[in-house]
């Protein structure tokens, strides 16, 4: 039996040879890997902790406004420190009591608690930087009041928060309100500025900032408590939020276009739809039905359903697999072929399931407050029948410790880093997104480009791109002027509520649709609302959060004026020529124009084809598909717009994963190629008759099946496609791999390439028996054994047991062995010595090619 017996370190130690060791045995990884737990699991626990706290402070002014519907002042109250400060314009409370006493006061009858009343309060847009430490925070907000109190009185209020937040008895609370009053107006005559021209709001944040949510932490982290497991089941609860929170609102924007087949693809095959004073509605069908109150499939001429979201808290249970999202809508729907429009405000908490890792509906929950028309308003409480309950509320109270339950087997510390930074990629776009509406409100141009990546691209309305900070800056300079006044006698607010946020696997980018909802105001006109759509990216750059794309399409809506509303648009003369483009395009070319984007930029402005204008129906993108299904939508652009005039521009140009477009799970398409994390290995001795195992690596999906092929210097070897490989003499002193392919449900194939063995003969032992045939490394050389034999050095003798192997030399002729003395050659070989070719006449040993007489014939030359 040929058999290799010398011990394996020995084996592992031949000059030249580069093998993957196996794998340590467990209990050798034991002490190693507890070094290492007990020093990173404390900084995972606080880097989890402090997301978590982010996201509390976020829910706790989101239930502010929740609470405010019902008129629950005493609870928003609770919501304060108890030595909290509310300040609102030149009024300041503080106090718990005396903060619920000026709440109630300030309502009056506008407290949606009498019959008819109104009080939907909307606190969105949240740019929330934590502190250092990670005990304060503050917060940056864009507000609306819509206030009625059913007897005949309604108004508007608008403005902007900067408030501050402190973490106490385990808890995040408000320590200060601020209230910066910008509009506000009864409903009859509409809402224009508050106090006369408008400052600009301080910033609690510089540009830098607002890309840096969470900053670096200062000392050490502490000890913790928590094992491994249950941060793993807290990282999970917070990527399943986000994963909710995107349904939810890519809902919304389905609805807004009345896309029911999609609506329904969000939904378990069982679901419900439930319209508090309408019915229930069962199943597939039944949801359908639901929608279709709402209008047939697609929007048509005058058409509009504007329904955006805001202020969504989602609560996921602690199995992991069910999860509840309660938020405020507020509609404008209308028909401009008839002059009719109303306003809807609701109220939604929905239930939600994972199914196969995907999150669906599994039941809608809507209670409508208000319906009113658009010509009276609310302030007679509406044409639609009362509510009949209050939707229960979310405890948002103290994240961190509440139990998160089990998550899928993890305790790899870096992938859950991973999987952390991904939750918290979502709240750095959410970040920059406002800070891009808080720059651009103020036109403070310089910090709005500045919000911009290094190699990001901006569209300026109208005319086309423009890359780079400062060509953004110059294109706003151009625009506005050098210094545009801090004191403004109108403005255009550019909300961007409603967020879908598809972060990447390696939580390094990602994509935004938010909705523009464009109030307007001014001091001598009553204000208006328009809308668009962005579709944007982002990416961590140096640490920062920044934008890669912004793209604005615009306008899908337009009002006339406050009292003709956005239903007293009259069709656009199709003989009138389009409009000219922005005047940027002949003043300061963009580097991309909108009239080269070709069917991307058709109907816009400045853009290719005819001019759509509300109330005809702009062609309205999508950068994803389906998040259930997969379902393409008809305008499908999954890059950023410009990128098919620009290739150059793609993130991914930049060493930036692209993030998903169709249903996903953990940052990866379930349509697209597995993703290889770990390489392929190779455990075993890469020497001669040794069996070779190969491991698949690790890839970022489970369920998938791996097939194997050997490969020698690069190339195939024939037959070799098990998990498993023997070493043949063809593979010594050559490169092994093994290429393995892995395949899944619905996934095309992903391939990966371990790295190089380098195939040997084993080093010779002088303690170990060797029989003939058997192959060893001594010397530099290779020799085979004739016979049996031990402690008989090989190339000790040209007469003894081993024999010498020839190295390979290449000739024109072909590949052939050199001549050795110690090897036997029976008649017929071919060697190579002295530069020329020699061949055996017979049976020979130790005799030189060249000798006078010998066994050898010259045959030519190498």
């Amino acid at each position: 039996m040929r058999r290799v017996t010398s011990v394996a370190t020995a084996l592992l130690l031949i000059a030249g040879v580069a093998i993957n060791p196996p794998a340590a045995s467990a209990q050798t990884q034991g002490t190693t890997t507890n070094v290492a737990v007990s020093t990173t699991i404390n900084t995972l626990a606080r880097d989890v902790e402090r997301v978590e706290s982010l996201r509390e402070v976020k829910d706790v002014q989101r239930a502010y406004t929740h609470l405010a519907q019902f008129g629950r002042w005493s609870e928003m109250a609770e919501l304060f420190a108890t030595d909290g400060t509310l300040q609102w314009g030149d009024q300041t409370t503080a106090g718990r009591s005396a903060i619920a006493a000026w709440l109630e006061a300030d309502a009056g009858g506008m407290d949606g608690v009498r019959p008819g009343s109104l009080h939907t309060v909307v606190i969105d847009q949240p740019l929330v930087n934590l502190s250092a430490d990670g005990t304060t925070a503050k917060g940056r907000w864009s507000g609306l009041r819509f206030l009625g109190d059913g007897e005949g009185q309604a108004r508007i209020e608008g403005g902007i928060y900067e408030n501050e937040y402190v973490l106490r008895d385990g808890r995040w609370q408000i320590e200060l309100l601020r209230y910066y009053p910008q509009y506000a107006g009864a409903y009859a005559t509409g809402w224009r500025n508050v106090g006369g021209a408008l400052p600009i709001v301080p910033y609690h944040f510089t540009p830098d900032e607002a890309g840096v949510p969470i900053p670096p932490p200062t000392g050490a982290a502490p000890a913790t408590t928590a094992t491994v497991g249950e941060l793993a089941a807290r990282i999970s609860r917070l990527n399943d939020e986000d994963a909710v929170r995107n349904l939810q609102h890519a809902y919304g924007y389905y609805v807004d276009r009345r896309m029911w087949s999609d609506v329904v693809d969000l939904f378990t095959s069982d679901g419900t739809v439930r319209i508090d004073g309408v019915g229930a509605y069962q199943g597939s069908s039944g949801v359908r039905q639901a929608m279709e109150r709402m209008g047939p499939e697609n929007l048509s001429q005058g058409i509009l359903n504007e329904r955006p979201l805001f202020d969504t808290i989602v609560e996921v249970s602690p199995n992991g697999q069910e999860a509840i999202a309660r938020g405020i809508e507020f509609a404008m729907v209308g028909d401009a072929n008839t002059r009719a429009a109303s306003w809807e405000f609701s109220v939604f908490r929905n239930s939600f399931v994972k199914d196969g890792g995907l999150w669906k509906l599994k039941d809608m929950a809507i209670t409508p407050l208000i319906v009113a028309t658009y010509a009276d308003g609310w302030g007679n409480g509406g044409v639609a029948a009362p509510a009949t309950v209050v939707p229960a509320f979310l405890d948002v109270a103290g994240r961190s410790a509440k139990p998160a339950g089990t998550a899928p087997p993890n305790t790899d510390l870096a992938d859950l880093k991973r999987r952390l930074d991904r939750s918290q990629a979502f709240d750095g776009a959410e970040n920059v997104s406002m800070a891009y509406t808080a720059y651009l409100d103020d036109l403070r141009i310089l910090e709005m480009s500045q919000i911009h990546a290094a190699n990001g691209h901006k569209l300026s309305p109208f005319a086309g791109y423009f890359i780079g900070p400062e060509r953004i800056a110059q294109a706003g300079r151009t625009v506005y002027g050098n210094n545009p006044s801090t004191m403004r006698n109108s403005l255009s607010l550019h909300w961007r509520p409603q967020p879908v946020v598809i972060v990447s696997e390696d939580g390094r980018s990602a994509t935004l649709r938010a909705r523009l909802l464009q109030p307007r105001t001014s001091i001598n006109n009553p204000g208006t609302f328009n809308g668009a759509m962005y579709n944007d990216e982002f990416v961590l750059e140096n640490g920062i959060w920044r934008v890669w794309s912004l793209t604005i399409d615009e306008f899908y809506w337009q009002s006339v004026n406050w009292a003709g509303g956005w239903a007293a648009a009259n069709p656009r003369n199709p003989d009138l020529p389009d409009p000219a483009p922005s005047t940027l395009v002949t003043r300061y070319r963009p580097d991309v124009l909108l009239s080269e984007m070709g069917v991307r930029g058709e109907g816009f402005q400045g853009g290719t084809g005819r001019f759509i204008a509300w109330p005809a129906i702009v062609p309205m993108w999508f950068h994803y598909r389906n998040p259930v299904t997969g379902r393409e939508p008809a305008h499908y652009w999954p890059d950023c717009a410009p990128c098919e005039v620009r290739p150059d521009w793609r993130m991914t140009a930049h060493g930036y994963q692209k993030p998903p477009t169709g249903p996903q799970i953990d940052g990866w398409d379930l349509d697209a190629p597995a993703l290889n994390k770990v390489a392929p290995g190779i455990n075993g001795s890469a020497l001669w008759e040794q069996r070779l195992t190969a491991t698949p690596g690790t890839w970022n999906v489970d369920g998938l099946s791996f097939a194997y092929q050997w490969l020698r210097d690069g190339e195939p070897i024939s037959g070799a496609t098990g998990q498993h490989y023997t070493v043949q003499h063809a593979d010594v002193g050559h490169e092994l791999r093994v290429k393995v392919t892995a395949t899944g449900a619905g996934r095309p194939p992903a391939t990966a390439t371990s790295g190089p063995v380098t195939a040997a003969y084993p080093t010779w032992d002088a303690g170990t028996v060797y029989t003939g045939g058997d192959y060893v490394s001594h010397g530099g050389a290779a020799h085979v054994a004739q016979w049996w034999t031990q402690n008989q050095a090989p190339g000790s003798s040209p007469w003894g047991s081993w024999m010498q192997v020839g190295a390979s030399t290449a000739c024109a002729t072909g590949t052939h062995l050199s001549w050795t003395s110690s090897w036997v050659y029976t008649g017929g070989e071919t060697v190579v010595h002295g530069g020329k070719l020699w061949k055996a006449q017979w049976w020979t040993r130790n005799q030189l090619p060249g000798t006078p007489n010998g066994p050898w014939q010259q045959v030519g030359t190498c």
